[in-house]
């Protein structure tokens, strides 16, 4: 957690807000959670979306979870999840940063102005590129970009999705790039039958 201006405060509690669970995030988040220098919890917006039904493997999680509470709607193919109590969660566990997956749904805009108003440090975790992006102008493209403009670091699946972010207005040196995960055990174990 030391790109760019997070380098600034110390975090000790790091808050990872996302979607839905799913079977190829269970060993990122453990790994994550398994650091000595930080404690990690996770956020789900949603149990499950339309779609999606995955079995999820809760025996190897590794990790602290809540799944919020919330209204849970498809609007023009896209889960909007609204979790009114976040603020409440937020104000009682006090976290030093949000890493926050996405700008789609209202409650990741609810958590980007709930870390400006108490000085918690911004991580957006994106995927996003001019691929898989719909709105390239217009009034939602203008919110994506000061959604992105807003937070204090980055996170990008890889190369493709860090340009992206810079397009839309975030500086190079704020971004890590990774790569999405996969449980490689899983494919070692039917490569080897």
């Amino acid at each position: 957690m030391c790109l760019g201006r997070l380098r600034e405060k110390i975090v000790t509690r790091v808050y990872v807000l996302t979607n839905i669970p799913t079977p190829y995030r269970i060993p990122l988040f453990s790994a994550l959670a398994s650091s000595r220098d930080f404690y990690v919890k996770v956020l789900f917006l949603a149990e499950r979306e339309v779609g999606r039904s995955w079995v999820i493997p809760w025996e190897r999680a590794r990790f602290d979870y809540t799944v919020l509470p919330g209204i849970h709607l498809r609007v023009l193919g896209l889960h909007l999840h609204i979790n009114p109590g976040l603020p409440f969660v937020l104000l009682r566990e006090k976290p030093d940063a949000l890493v926050i997956g996405g700008y789609e749904a209202p409650t990741y805009w609810v958590a980007l102005l709930y870390a400006k108003l108490f000085g918690i440090r911004t991580v957006l975790w994106s995927g996003n590129t001019h691929l898989s992006t719909r709105a390239r102008k217009g009034p939602i493209a203008a919110l994506k970009r000061f959604f992105i403009q807003s937070v204090d670091a980055y996170v990008a699946y890889g190369s493709k999705a860090a340009d992206f972010l810079e397009e839309l207005g975030a500086d190079r040196e704020d971004i890590f790039v990774g790569c999405n995960t996969v449980d490689l055990s899983k494919f070692e174990k039917l490569v080897a039958q």
